[in-house]
């Protein structure tokens, strides 16, 4: 069998049906990206969730102290791989996201302890830096106001601001959380 058609016409019926072809294809690639985007859409919205940011609400900062906002995100990190590593049911934890919450200004958590046991008080230790002794005493003032904790020890050289280790403390928390 032969095609009966001229030379000219089978080129222009074969651009036509390339067109077609392409104008398909084409149509074909952006049904199946939105569809893709559709698909992918709830898990974008869960991992971008504020789950944890209701949970860790950061003080007002000043926008120009961008070293306490540092910090700050040092701090929130910490918390964060404990809401991931610890039961929230877990009382003593929910007084562990108080503690962090209270700090004040240019305090910095390098570690962060809690232990619990049963029939006894459980203990939060909290290890970091402070620009001064006062900021520190201020700080252990205020924990001692909160009577949910038994005790509130903070080491003689710290209070004093003297050692080579000036700025830098460990406070121990302890009782019935």
């Amino acid at each position: 069998m032969t095609n009966v058609l001229p030379e000219a016409a089978q080129k222009k019926m074969s651009r036509l049906y390339r067109a077609r072809f392409l104008l398909l294809g084409s149509i074909a690639a952006i049904v199946v990206a939105l569809v893709g985007t559709l698909a992918l859409l709830p898990v974008y919205a869960v991992t971008r969730a504020d789950d944890v940011e209701e949970v860790i609400a950061p003080p007002q900062l000043s926008p120009e102290d961008k070293s306490e906002q540092i910090e700050l995100g040092k701090s929130q990190t910490i918390v964060r791989q404990l809401i991931a590593m610890a039961s929230t049911t877990a009382p003593g934890f929910n007084v562990l996201k108080e503690v962090v919450a209270q700090r004040p200004k240019g305090v910095l958590f390098t570690a962060l302890s809690f232990a619990q046991s049963a029939g006894a008080d459980s203990t939060i230790m909290l290890t970091g830096s402070a620009p001064t002794r006062e900021t520190i005493n201020s700080f252990a003032a205020q924990l001692r106001a909160d009577k949910r904790f038994k005790t509130v020890s903070v080491p003689l050289n710290v209070l004093t601001g003297t050692g080579a280790d000036a700025g830098r403390f460990t406070i121990t928390l302890t009782g019935a959380f």
